[in-house]
């Protein structure tokens, strides 16, 4: 019965306590932290899109964000 209670560890959190162990050939653990930053760059600005509408973006702390703000 206590085994049921015991969850699985989500699949793509993980430790690494042996890097032998990885070894494998899998890319994602070949490259840097910045080398995948800057890959994942290019996908992030496709999903930029003209929705037709006036769009305003500023910069700043999240607590003085105006309440009707749509994204933060």
């Amino acid at each position: 019965m206590l085994r049921s209670a015991i969850k699985r560890q989500p699949r793509g959190l993980f430790t690494v306590s042996d890097p032998t162990r990885y070894q494998d050939g899998r890319r994602d653990l070949q490259l840097s932290i910045k080398e995948h930053f800057i890959e994942q760059i290019k996908a992030y600005n496709a999903a930029v899109f003209d929705n037709g509408r006036p769009n305003a973006v500023t910069c700043g702390d999240v607590f003085d964000t105006p309440p009707k703000s749509d994204l933060v």
